[in-house]
């Protein structure tokens, strides 16, 4: 099992609507996008000037669905914050994060491997 951020730019509604649809888009670029499997754990992250916070978690509920040239994963125990978590008040913390001052080239590809401490770490933070 796996761990992923599933990185996206957009307002709240975008993330709301994606995320409980069931169903998340995956590009044709995304990088990682051949290593989702059921079973892996997802954060949700929204990225953008106004955003920069996570949204909620996940676990993927199928491996990569292709039809034509669109891709998807299915997603299922979807859990959407009451209050996000804002990704500055977490860095520190984060270790896939080494250069806290361009912290958002590591935000980038789409689909980003996270380690396990990194993943219990964001997740400790739901409720601070």
């Amino acid at each position: 099992m796996s761990n992923w951020i599933f990185v996206m730019t957009g307002n709240n509604a975008d993330f709301l609507t994606r995320a409980s649809s069931g169903k998340w888009p995956i590009f044709k670029r995304t990088v990682n996008r051949n290593e989702l499997e059921k079973g892996d754990n997802v954060i949700f992250y929204l990225g953008g000037s106004n955003n920069k916070k996570i949204m909620g978690h996940a676990v993927v509920g199928s491996g990569l669905e292709v039809n034509g040239d669109e891709f998807t994963v299915d997603l299922s125990d979807v859990h959407i914050f009451d209050k996000p978590i804002l990704m500055s008040s977490i860095l520190e913390s984060l270790m896939f994060i080494r250069n806290k001052k361009n912290w958002g080239a590591y935000l980038q590809g789409g689909v980003v491997r996270l380690q396990k401490k990194d993943y219990v770490t964001i997740l400790s933070k739901k409720n601070s």
